[in-house]
């Protein structure tokens, strides 16, 4: 399984780390995705994304469609998710550790 930390909140690297999970899915392959830094904000379901956001840069779309096509499995960093206070999340598959994380992935890109 292919094993992707993100930590970046910013729109474009969201973007990149979207295209990158589709991409991958559409060639096969299972993703496991784990969030954590300020990426976590972005998962949150009280998260709002900008407004100026170009319309073709929406990677939640991007990756919801990509979760609907193939296996995608998205764990929210339980020690962020913590100190910023947050427990509910979009699409994630659950909350847990960069340890358990890393026993079940082959190789591993950070956004």
């Amino acid at each position: 399984m292919q094993g992707v930390i993100l930590e970046a909140d910013e729109p474009e690297r969201l973007y990149a780390f979207a295209t990158y999970v589709a991409t991958l899915v559409a060639r096969g392959e299972a993703v496991s995705v784990f969030v954590t830094g300020r990426a976590v904000r972005a998962f949150s379901k009280t998260y709002s994304p900008p407004r100026d956001l170009p319309k073709g840069m929406d990677w939640r779309r991007i990756l919801a469609d990509a979760k609907d096509l193939g296996e995608v499995r998205v764990y929210i960093c339980e020690t962020v998710a913590k100190a910023y206070g947050l427990s509910e999340f979009w699409l994630a598959d659950g909350v847990g550790s960069m340890f358990s994380f890393l026993e079940n992935v082959n190789s591993v890109v950070v956004f």
